[in-house]
C-alpha cells in the first residue's frame, strides 16, 4: 500500500503506514530495512532532507546488500541537506559498488568542481542542483 501512495504522489501518506513497519514486532530485519529505504523516497519527495538522511543511512546500515544507487541516493540527501562532506563519502562508496554509476560521477563532478573554486567554504546546494541528478524515485 506504501507502495501506491509514493507511486500515486502521496509521499506523505505512505510515511505513516512505513514508519509503523519500521516500529513492527513481526517484520524481519530486512523488511525494516526495505521500509526505511522507502521512507527515505518519502522524505525525499517532500524535501525533508534530514529525515531522508537518516531513513537512508539506518537503511543502508542493515540492508544485507546495497547498490551504487543506494548510496547516491544517500549522498544525494545529504547534499541537499548541506553536508557536502558526508555527500563525497558516500559518492566514494557508490563508486566501489559500480565504478561507472553515471549519477555519482556527476555529482562527484560538480561537487569537485566546487570545492576548487572555494574549498573552504562549499556552495548552498541550489547552485548546483541543475547539474545534478535526482536518484530514481524523486
Amino acid at each position: 500500500i506504501a507502495a501506491i501512495q509514493l507511486a500515486s504522489g502521496k509521499p506523505g501518506q505512505a510515511a505513516v503506514l512505513l514508519r509503523s513497519v519500521r516500529g513492527s514486532s513481526v517484520a524481519t530485519g530486512e523488511q525494516k530495512a526495505n521500509a526505511l529505504r522507502a521512507l527515505g523516497l518519502a522524505y525525499g519527495k517532500q524535501s525533508r532532507w534530514a529525515d531522508t538522511v537518516i531513513a537512508l543511512s539506518k537503511a543502508n546500515q542493515i540492508r544485507s546488500s546495497t547498490t551504487a544507487d543506494d548510496w547516491y541516493r544517500l549522498a544525494y540527501a545529504q547534499f541537499r541537506n548541506g553536508d557536502a562532506q558526508s555527500a563525497w563519502h558516500n559518492l566514494e562508496v557508490a563508486v566501489r559498488h559500480q565504478p561507472d554509476h553515471a549519477p555519482s560521477r556527476a555529482m562527484a563532478a560538480v561537487l569537485q568542481a566546487r570545492m576548487q573554486r572555494s574549498p573552504s567554504r562549499m556552495p548552498p546546494p541550489r547552485y548546483s542542483m541543475a547539474s545534478i541528478p535526482a536518484p530514481s524515485g524523486w
